[in-house]
């Protein structure tokens, strides 16, 4: 928690409510609906959905549409990196444009 910046959000986007320990951040309290301040380490920090997942808690869910494209373009990644990730030096990048790109566009056609 000591490296959490100043009046950064924490939202969970994982698989599971306990992703954040948000007992560790101590004592919260609510700014607007679905957003609490906490001041861990004296320094203010806003805690989305109480840490629980915020497509669930806060939003509309996981739809299977949004869920098939998050997989295609993780498959788009994963083919982009076997085929030519040895050509990057070390390090993180982002997937290039016309990887994910393909994939929004063949989204948007359905």
């Amino acid at each position: 928690m000591k490296y959490l910046k100043t009046g950064c959000f924490l939202l969970n986007v994982g698989h599971v409510p306990d992703e954040i320990d948000v007992k560790a951040l101590g004592a919260r309290r609510e700014i607007i609906p679905h957003v609490e301040e906490t001041r861990p380490h004296g320094r203010p920090v806003y805690l989305f959905a109480g840490g629980s997942m915020a497509n669930l808690t806060a939003g509309w869910g996981d739809s299977l549409n949004a869920f098939d494209v998050t997989l295609a373009t993780m498959m788009a990644g994963l083919g982009f990196i076997c085929t030519r990730g040895s050509e990057g030096k070390p390090g993180l990048h982002p997937l290039p444009r016309p990887v994910w790109s393909a994939v929004a566009a063949a989204a948007a056609s359905i």
